[in-house]
C-alpha cells in the first residue's frame, strides 16, 4: 500500500506555511465482515468515507480447510488467492482505494473534485474499507489481509 505520510519525514521548519497547514493525517481501516451479520455499519457516518467490496463471489477453500483455518492463516490465504479472478479482484480493490485516498488528499487540500466535494476543513481523512463475504472468516479476512 502507499504510504501517505510520505510528508512527515519533512521537519516543519523545511516546509513553507502554507505547505503545512494543507498537510494532515489519513487514516485507512480495513475491516472484514459477513453478509449473514448485516451490512457493515459506522459509528460516525459522515466524518469517514467507505468503500465496501463484497468477495462472495470468490470460490470459498474446501471445508476441511476452512473447519480448521480462518483468513489469518497464510495457508489458507494461499488456497484463496489461488482461486480464478481473486488476483485481479485485489488489484481491482487496491485500484480503487488508491484512486478514493487520492480523491481525499486533494479535498484536504481545498481541491474541487466534483460539485459536491466538502470543503477542505470538513474532508474526511479516514477511509474505512469494508471487505464482505458471507461469513466474514475465509475470503473477507484473506482480502484484508493481503490489502494490509
Amino acid at each position: 500500500m502507499e504510504d501517505f505520510d510520505h510528508h512527515e519525514s519533512i521537519s516543519r521548519p523545511e516546509m513553507s506555511e502554507a505547505a503545512a497547514k494543507t498537510v494532515s493525517k489519513f487514516e485507512l481501516i480495513i475491516i472484514s465482515y459477513g453478509h449473514a451479520h448485516g451490512p457493515l455499519t459506522l459509528l460516525e457516518p459522515g466524518t469517514v468515507e467507505q468503500l465496501t467490496f463484497s468477495v462472495r463471489d470468490i470460490k470459498n477453500p474446501p471445508a476441511k480447510l476452512r473447519k480448521t483455518h480462518t483468513g489469518l492463516s497464510s495457508h489458507l490465504r494461499k488456497e484463496v488467492m489461488a482461486n480464478r479472478g481473486a488476483a485481479a479482484r485485489l488489484s481491482l480493490i487496491l485500484e480503487a482505494v488508491r484512486k478514493k485516498m487520492g480523491e481525499m488528499q486533494l479535498a484536504r487540500r481545498g481541491v474541487d473534485i466534483s460539485a459536491d466535494s466538502p470543503s477542505s476543513s470538513a474532508a474526511p481523512s479516514t477511509l474505512v474499507v469494508g471487505i464482505m463475504c458471507e461469513r466474514g472468516k475465509h475470503r473477507s479476512v484473506t482480502f484484508a489481509e493481503e490489502l494490509s
